[in-house]
């Protein structure tokens, strides 16, 4: 019974939250977002002979690759920090 009260509470104060905003439609590029991202995809298509799009997909994936080892290292270091009589502060 408090349960219920709790979450009848919750959902009169989402539907009020979502009353203050208007009943318009959303424009047509965010209701369509796989046909937006279509659009862009062919339009891009044609920049690979000036930009290598391979190439920087390469550099993209690299770097976030060494952004990941380097908090793997640091996340050992954390956890090795914790063991007891290893000097971690």
């Amino acid at each position: 019974m408090i349960s219920e009260f709790f979450i009848n509470l919750g959902a009169s104060i989402a539907a009020w939250f979502l009353s203050l905003f208007g009943t318009d439609e959303p424009p047509t590029w965010l209701a369509d977002v796989a046909g937006f991202w279509a659009d862009l995809a062919t339009r891009v298509e044609g920049l690979g002979a000036w930009v290598p799009l391979g190439f920087l997909g390469t550099v993209i994936v690299s770097l976030l690759g060494i952004w990941a080892v380097f908090w793997l290292v640091k996340g050992i270091r954390w956890l090795w920090g914790l063991t007891p009589l290893s000097g971690g502060s």
